[in-house]
């Protein structure tokens, strides 16, 4: 299963930001509309700004004096590379995991998507538990077919 088989049960509401905003407006707009906040500079994805991003930003030691005023820049986590729609389901689970991100920017045809990794790991559980179902009705029939 590919990623972009499932981008409309798994992408997540977003907000797209320049680098340069502060933290303060990009943290209004993401309450405001219930969204992540993307980053994007020159037509690329810098990263995908999270409420965890904004608390880690917010509990550094040195942050500025007013950290509200901070370029959402400075609170992105993780670099995060944006992937193809055609990324299967699987590598794109095992790549979130490994990198310790939740969302996961994806280049499909209607633009940057960004993906959650808990809605990810539902629809391959979905997919995987109808494979089961189906081995499994398989064995019932051969179990039940006559001896010849």
């Amino acid at each position: 299963m590919r990623l972009a088989e499932v981008l409309d049960d798994c992408r997540v509401k977003i907000v797209t930001v320049a680098p340069d905003v502060t933290l303060a407006e990009a943290t209004r707009a993401m309450r405001r509309d219930g969204a992540a906040a993307i980053v994007v500079e020159g037509g690329s994805c810098l990263g995908v700004l999270t409420a965890a991003d904004i608390l880690g930003f917010l509990a550094q030691p040195t942050f500025p004096a007013d950290p509200w005023l901070a370029p959402v820049a400075a609170a992105l986590g993780a670099k995060v590379t944006t992937v193809a729609d055609e990324e299967p389901v699987g590598r794109a689970i095992e790549r979130m995991t490994a990198a310790g991100i939740d969302h996961l920017p994806v280049a499909a045809a209607q633009g940057i998507v960004v993906v959650s990794l808990c809605r990810l790991v539902l629809a391959e559980n979905a997919l995987l538990h109808g494979e089961v179902q189906y081995l499994q009705n398989y064995i019932d029939a051969l179990h039940d077919a006559p001896n010849d």
